[in-house]
């Protein structure tokens, strides 16, 4: 049957496209934009493929049966990957930045060198501070009873700990990127570690250099940071 050779066709473009456009988003030979809407498109083809599966598998002998059944399982990873992301995106506000401290939040130094026109401004406007508290009510301040040297040392290791790349430093401030295993993208953080009467303070503002929304990733960094440094002091 003819058919069974488009629905192998489609899933393997549908596993190689989504491959290509990584490639190409990573080698800096294409725009982000353009490497999503052909994951997406990837998407459609494997759901093709396996719909085309599940409809003719009975019509078929044996041989194209396992054909069928071949291109319905090449076809899954792209749809397993789809849901994982789509599935982290719910609950998650249309936002690409957090701080711990939104009132005075850290402020970026080495990053605002290291960003392009076409990336994200720096935004904790009213309204992302609003949805921030919302959303991540439990992002918070870190206060240590460690003079502020070993808090900026412990800092420091935490970031190394978490796979971030320490980029600047100085006297209370850290800063560091952290970059995403498929398309390659560029989020930054930056630690501000600050004396007190009773130790030290650390704040911390991830921001992501494109896109919308986040998916909540920055979100869910700082509070991984947050926990690391806790256990530590267990």
């Amino acid at each position: 049957m003819r058919i069974v050779s488009v629905a192998e066709k489609l899933a393997y473009s549908s596993l190689l496209l989504p491959l290509l456009a990584v490639l190409s988003v990573r080698l800096g030979l294409s725009h982000f934009r353009l490497g999503l809407a052909a994951f997406v498109v990837g998407l459609i083809l494997a759901l093709i493929a396996i719909t085309i599966s599940a409809v003719f598998s009975r019509r078929c002998d044996e041989t194209q049966r396992k054909k069928l059944n071949r291109a319905a399982f090449v076809s899954l990873p792209v749809v397993l990957a789809f849901s994982v992301n789509f599935f982290a995106a719910q609950g998650s506000p249309a936002i690409h930045e957090v701080s711990t401290d939104v009132s005075h939040p850290p402020e970026f130094k080495w990053a605002t060198t290291a960003r392009g026109p076409d990336d994200n401004a720096f935004d904790l406007s009213p309204a992302v501070i609003q949805q921030q508290q919302q959303y991540y009510p439990d992002l918070r301040s870190i206060k240590l009873p460690l003079p502020k040297s070993e808090a900026q040392t412990l800092a420091v290791d935490a970031a190394e700990a978490l796979g971030w790349e320490v980029k600047y430093q100085q006297d209370g401030h850290v800063e560091a990127t952290v970059t995403s295993l498929w398309f390659g993208f560029v989020d930054d953080v930056v630690i501000r570690i600050q004396a007190t009467a009773g130790g030290s303070k650390i704040d911390l503002r991830s921001s992501s250099r494109v896109g919308r929304g986040d998916l909540g990733a920055n979100a869910r960094r700082v509070t991984q940071f947050i926990e690391l440094i806790e256990n530590h002091l267990k």
